[in-house]
């Protein structure tokens, strides 16, 4: 190896050590660099959109090209796997809304079931002091 290669690696690495140093020094005192990457989540979900700009709408959901001659683009593995993650969770919804309306059944059958009661059979406080007495 020829020294002038010799001499560029070892200030090579004198500038690499530096660097680690200085990020280190950086990092610990409080630097971090992992706020760019959430800018405008809490913005977004305050508004009721998604947590992230990639998450659903038309750049994710429609194919980005078609065929000349009109055909659609294949659909992509990530595309199938949102359909189907789309798909369970409307399964899911489903279910529970299903669930929802027999509970509620019974009850609305013994509401309309049910006599009405009269005032002479609500118990007043005043009325049920005079009878324990």
């Amino acid at each position: 190896m020829s020294l002038p290669l010799r001499k560029m690696l070892s200030q090579t690495g004198q500038i690499r050590n530096l660097y680690c140093l200085a990020v280190r020094a950086l990092v610990g005192s409080g630097f971090h660099s992992s706020s760019i990457t959430v800018a405008g989540e809490n913005y977004r979900l305050r508004h009721g959109l998604a947590r992230s700009g990639n998450e659903y709408g038309p750049l994710t959901d429609v194919p980005d090209w078609s065929f000349a001659d009109g055909r659609t683009a294949p659909v992509s593995k990530a595309q199938k796997h949102r359909n189907k993650r789309q798909y369970a969770i409307g399964l899911r919804i489903k279910t529970l809304l299903n669930e929802m309306d027999d509970a509620k059944e019974p009850t609305e059958a013994k509401i309309t079931t049910s006599p009405p009661v009269s005032e002479s059979q609500v118990a007043t406080p005043a009325a049920s002091t005079k009878a324990a007495q």
